[in-house]
């Protein structure tokens, strides 16, 4: 067993961020690292801001650097797939310092287990871990997870000082069993409750299980049945399946006339770009940009559909994060001191975005990740 010290590097690592996601001029000179560092991360059709970011950190490292390995849905929802998928890339990477996953789907933990056991020196960081974040205790540095309970209480109150006055949660089994969206349901339940808005919870269709065009006929015809139901009333509408997130954005502001107070992308980068026809070409993973682009094509929605924004891109601020930190952490699974003071808005850009990364108290190398929202206009 051993023990879990991971702070100074994390520290290091966030402290990277703000440079990272700021525009500077000049030619920036490349990144070093120990060794090689390999991302696995879902492909264009099942991740895309990741994969975008992890295209665009392989380029600040010096050539060679970074490798990145794109899974398909074969892999993303068969853990022993990609476990076998993993077992065959590891060992083709000579001078491997890190691993990085930027979704920890199926599987993860099993692969996590045999880096650790035969790969004892490599540094291992999980983002957006599908299975419990203790699994990982004793085989990675460092897990990264959205902070449900926190990003979930603040869609609730901005649902409600836009005016909704019943809240859709739109899910499926996957879904549910990943904790940080359990813990995101969890916490817009319980607010609703306290506020005084209805709450109802739909179970759908997986993109992953049934397939994402099976996916997005259910989303719309449930969405369809939440307007007729709504009538007059102003509604929110949220779906943890990030696969039908364009389909219901277009249903909502196009058809619905509903809320969407951020989606389970937690990025503006995604789906809102494409349901409002917003052109991002070329910025396609510059957050404030993007806001701007999809600012300007929602000043034609009718008054009753609305948008709030996440502040920032979680999904790319942790896989940042996450390579940075198994770039400079000296020794794997090792740590020195605690790091709650130094993570508290630790990436800015532009003086603009702020994300906040609490530790959690059971489980020492996790970190809860969670930004601001906030409605256009």
């Amino acid at each position: 067993m051993r023990s879990i010290q991971r702070a100074f590097a994390l520290i290091a690592a966030l402290a990277l961020l703000a440079a990272v996601f700021s525009s500077c001029g000049g030619e920036a000179k490349l990144k070093s690292a120990p060794g090689k560092i390999l991302i696995f991360t879902g492909n264009e059709d099942f991740a895309p801001v990741e994969l975008a970011r992890a295209r665009a950190l392989s380029k600040e490292y010096e050539p060679g650097t970074i490798s990145i390995q794109p899974l398909d849905e074969r892999y993303v929802n068969d853990g022993t797939a990609f476990y076998e998928l993993a077992k065959q890339v590891i060992p083709q990477i000579q001078g491997l310092h890190g691993v990085v996953f930027a979704q920890g789907v199926k599987g993860t933990a099993q692969v996590a287990m045999y880096l650790d056991a035969n790969y004892p020196s490599v540094r291992v960081a999980v983002c957006l871990p599908e299975e419990t974040p203790s699994v990982f205790v004793r085989s990675a540095d460092l897990v990264l997870d959205i902070d449900g309970a926190a990003l979930g209480r603040a869609m609730v109150a901005e649902s409600r000082r836009m005016g909704a006055e019943t809240f859709y949660f739109l899910t499926c089994p996957r879904q549910e069993r990943q904790p940080g969206q359990k813990a995101l349901r969890e916490a817009v339940e319980a607010q609703c409750a306290e506020e005084g808005i209805p709450f109802k919870y739909h179970m759908g269709r997986d993109t992953l299980v049934e397939g994402r065009e099976s996916a997005v006929e259910y989303c719309e015809t449930q969405a369809a049945a939440w307007t007729r139901d709504a009538g007059d009333k102003i509604t929110a509408w949220y779906a943890t399946d990030r696969g039908v997130n364009t389909a219901l954005a277009v249903k909502a502001l196009l058809d619905g006339k509903a809320i969407l107070p951020g989606l389970s992308d937690f990025t503006p980068l995604a789906a809102f770009p494409a349901a409002l026809g917003a052109n991002v070409e070329g910025f396609e993973t510059d957050a404030p940009y993007v806001m701007e682009r999809i600012g300007e094509a929602a000043g034609d929605l009718d008054k009753a559909s609305q948008i709030a924004l996440w502040q920032a891109s979680l999904p790319s601020v942790m896989l940042t994060a996450a390579v940075d930190f198994v770039v400079n952490n000296q020794k794997a699974r090792t740590i020195n001191s605690d790091a709650n003071a130094a993570l508290d808005d630790a990436v800015k850009r532009n003086g603009k975005l702020r994300v906040t990364m609490t530790r959690d108290e059971v489980n020492r190398n996790v970190y809860l990740v969670s930004c601001e929202l906030k409605a256009l206009g």
